[in-house]
């Protein structure tokens, strides 16, 4: 029995089974290649039909609605409403970041004790500014009624000059009170 020994092969069948081995390997290869390649195209190319058909149907129906006079004014409504809703937002920032008359008068007046008689008021709109005169009965009644404006959430700051604490009884003073 003869034993097959690859060393002992010459050189050029070596490199003759090494050819054979390496070409039977590559055209294995390429055919497992072709046929993905295939399968992949064959499933692809319904789907690539499919969606065109789905982009036809939708730029249909986009251009029905758009055709549509109903969906214009629609258009035009909503429009109208984003832009009433961003004026609607300006106007209530607005109306949170200033004081009202109103608002001002009235926290002045609830601040005002039998003690304190106002003589009169005057409200700088632009500005946000009272200027405010009044008589006190005695010193400490001015004193307790600014230290009351002060505490206000909606006072910003009292100037009061020094003149209005001269007296001390039967006190005509002035203040000037800023609001936020």
């Amino acid at each position: 029995m003869k034993t097959f020994l690859p060393n002992l092969l010459p050189p050029s069948v070596k490199d003759e089974t090494r050819f054979v081995i390496v070409r039977h390997l590559a055209v294995r290869l390429s055919i497992v290649a072709a046929c993905g390649i295939i399968m992949y195209s064959v499933f692809l190319i319904p789907s690539f039909f499919l969606l065109k058909f789905q982009l036809d149907e939708i730029q249909r129906q986009v251009a029905l609605v758009d055709a549509d006079p109903k969906m214009n004014e629609v258009s035009a409504i909503n429009g109208g409403l984003v832009s009433a809703n961003a004026s609607v937002s300006a106007l209530k920032r607005a109306l949170a970041t200033s004081t009202s008359v109103y608002t001002a008068m009235g926290a002045v007046a609830s601040q005002a004790t039998p003690g304190i008689h106002v003589q009169f008021i005057s409200y700088d709109r632009p500005t946000r500014t009272m200027s405010l005169a009044a008589n006190a009965a005695v010193r400490q009644d001015l004193l307790a009624f600014q230290s009351r404006l002060a505490a206000l959430p909606v006072v910003l700051k009292i100037d009061s000059p020094i003149t209005n604490l001269v007296k001390e009884s039967n006190v005509d003073f002035q203040l000037k009170i800023s609001f936020k």
